[in-house]
């Protein structure tokens, strides 16, 4: 077998991409001699195989020696880079002894906290120190130690930087964590920046989104209770349904034929309704001078719009361009005998309206607080209240041993309304689009220096019913 080629280490970029290209061309060389000989491989075939393996052995070994040179070339620039930078930092301390010991020793120990950290911590930081860098903001030397680790680990330059600002373009869950915990700590409301311009994100910090969903989720009550499925993309959700509650089995004579009883099948759908909290503007005076944690009442305020057009769809929406509400589906499974009042008895009846086989420990009320305050005046004969039993102080947490909620969007008492409702909540399923969307701009107020604040969800809702009725209501008595 002749000996290898001899190819010489790159010198350059220009030559290493050469060089790159040979190999590939190599690499389609030895395929084309595979497939012509493959079928009458012989020794001489063996040779030259063993030859041309050689060549691209020579030629992969001079482009590694290429890469291995430039890393090294970028390790010693970076420890360079990091000398430098902490040379100027002592510079920067003035001429006291004592001040340039103490930054010697936080660097020290700052060195000491980044080895002990976790890749994902080093990156956090290293991340910030790239918002500082990108709003001029101060640096603190744990953060310059974290970057210069995270530009070693990429061969000296700042491609994690690069990648960064491209996810930021991009919505995705990645993006908003990547907002909520670089972004937001770094650039907190604690220390607003009066220079950049163009990114409203600046003037909150990660409790904002924190409150804003909090109040989002509070509000209502059927975000307490039903199930909800959140999905990555906003395609139709089909669930199919079977019911064979109907079908028992039956006695059969021996050798008779056995009929077919088809079960029935059926679907239930969501899809992706976007709702939006409208907008709040605000002055930038008014952000940076108030006393009073107005951005938390913002964020509150946000939270609670977009919790009550939630609560008033998922109760009572038509599913008509808008989410099913519970109370457009729900079937009646008592009707009671007074056009506006309620006997406790009905209450029992509505709750054996559910099938035995759904009706668990797991199930629950729901109705309007007028409502539940009607109940809790029933009496029996003697003037005692039918409530009292179950009170131990205040206003008990169940009603005839079973959980309630109160939604303030369930109908009133009022003849022929359905005004109450009960059975296995979970039944009713919540469809949601990942997660809330938070915008905040000041380029869009930059003439009148004002901040905008919108948010922004996309959700449905319906009633998983396969004809077991897992939830019923208590209808009025008509006029």
């Amino acid at each position: 077998m002749a000996d290898p080629i001899k190819v010489e280490v790159p010198k350059n970029a220009v030559e290493a991409q050469e060089l790159v290209n040979k190999l590939k061309t190599h690499a389609n060389e030895l395929n084309s001699f595979l497939d012509k000989n493959e079928d009458n491989w012989n020794a001489e075939a063996e040779a030259k195989f063993a030859a041309m393996q050689a060549d691209e052995a020579a030629m992969d070994a001079a482009h590694a020696s290429y890469v291995s040179g430039n890393e090294a070339k970028a390790e010693r620039r970076q420890a360079v880079n990091d000398s430098k930078a902490k040379f100027e930092a002592l510079l920067s301390t003035g001429n006291s002894r004592e001040q340039r010991d103490r930054l010697k020793d936080q660097f020290s120990g700052d060195r000491d906290e980044i080895d002990s950290m976790s890749d994902r911590e080093v990156q956090d930081l290293a991340l910030q120190g790239f918002v500082c860098e990108l709003t001029e903001r101060p640096m603190p030397a744990r953060v310059q130690e974290a970057r210069g680790f995270m530009n070693q680990m990429f061969k000296g330059n700042d491609t994690w930087k690069s990648k960064a600002v491209t996810l930021y373009q991009v919505e995705d869950d990645t993006v908003r964590d990547f907002q909520n915990r670089f972004f937001l700590n770094t650039l907190g409301v604690a220390n607003p920046s009066g220079t950049a311009s163009g990114s409203g994100s600046k003037l909150f910090n990660t409790s904002f989104v924190t409150t804003l969903e909090e109040a989002r989720l509070a509000y209502g009550g059927m975000n307490a209770v039903a199930d909800i499925m959140t999905t990555n993309s906003g395609e139709k959700i089909v669930w199919p349904t079977i019911d064979d509650t109907g079908n028992p089995g039956t006695v059969v004579a021996e050798s008779a034929a056995v009929s077919t009883v088809e079960p029935t099948f059926s679907e239930v759908t969501w899809g992706a309704y976007k709702l939006t909290s409208g907008r709040i503007k605000i002055t930038r005076e008014l952000v940076e001078d108030n006393q009073t944690n107005l951005l938390s009442r913002i964020a509150t305020l946000l939270g609670q719009r977009l919790g009550r057009v939630e609560n008033t769809l998922f109760t009572n929406g038509t599913g008509s361009s808008q989410p099913t509400g519970l109370m457009t589906v729900v079937p009646t499974g008592t009707t009671g005998s007074l056009p506006t009042g309620i006997i406790f008895d009905e209450l029992i009846d509505l709750e054996h309206s559910i099938d035995p086989s759904r009706r668990s420990s797991m199930c629950s009320y729901m109705l309007a607080d007028n409502t539940f305050k009607l109940i809790r005046k029933l009496k029996d004969g003697n003037s005692n209240y039918l409530y009292q039993a179950t009170a131990n102080s205040g206003a008990p947490s169940t009603l005839n041993n079973y959980r309630y909620t109160i939604n303030q969007d369930m109908p009133a008492v009022a003849a022929s309304a359905k005004s109450i409702v009960f059975g296995d909540m979970k039944a009713f399923k919540i469809r949601r689009v990942r997660g809330m969307r938070l915008v905040v701009t000041d380029e869009l107020y930059s003439e009148t220096d004002e901040i905008g604040f919108f948010a922004w969800v996309r959700v449905d809702s319906n009633l998983l019913d396969a004809g077991d009725n897992p939830i019923a209501c208590f209808a009025h008595a008509a006029a």
